[in-house]
């Protein structure tokens, strides 16, 4: 009766493990595209990995009530409370579940990504989160426009590089010339 138990136990995701995270805040420039790395470890040390494939997996936002940034459960995602601004920006890397990567793969990153992330991990018997902070900093990449006489004084034919809206970036305008 208690082998059983114990089969049943394992079969159902009851294993217990350790939240990896890491120990520096994680730094993406706008507009790249970020992994914020989260993972779990087994407990036991006979055990060489850990599967999240059959546990529930949430990315959230601490510093925005816990705003859903990515959720995944019962093997797929499930997005429908996903805050929008993160719609079609964010995925797990399902091929590497099984060994217990829960990193969160983050597309087009924009300054208001910047931020306290919590990556939960739950299965049948345990729980557990690991904390990973976001600092977006750097150039933002901007858009060229061609060269109109009445916006600047370079001569037309040229391309230009306009800055950004945002009063982090450099408000210079960079001349660009397109070969």
């Amino acid at each position: 009766m208690c082998t059983s138990s114990m089969v049943m136990f394992l079969i159902t995701g009851g294993q217990e493990f350790n939240m990896e995270g890491p120990d520096v805040p994680v730094v993406a420039a706008p507009g790249s595209d970020i992994i914020l790395p989260c993972s779990i470890k087994p407990k036991a040390s006979e055990q060489s990995h850990v599967s999240a494939v059959d546990m529930e997996v949430k990315w959230s936002r601490t510093d925005l009530n816990s705003a859903v940034v990515h959720h995944y459960m019962d093997k797929i995602d499930k997005n429908e409370d996903q805050d929008p601004s993160y719609r079609g920006r964010t995925a797990l890397f399902k091929e590497e579940l099984q060994y217990g990567n829960t990193s969160l793969l983050l597309k087009n990153v924009k300054v208001s990504d910047g931020g306290q992330y919590t990556c939960q991990v739950d299965s049948a018997h345990h729980k557990d989160h690991v904390s990973v902070l976001l600092k977006v900093e750097g150039e933002s990449p901007c858009r060229l426009f061609y060269n109109k006489p009445a916006r600047t004084t370079l001569p037309r034919g040229h391309y230009v590089m306009r800055p950004c809206s945002h009063s982090l970036y450099n408000s210079r305008t960079r001349r660009v010339n397109l070969q």
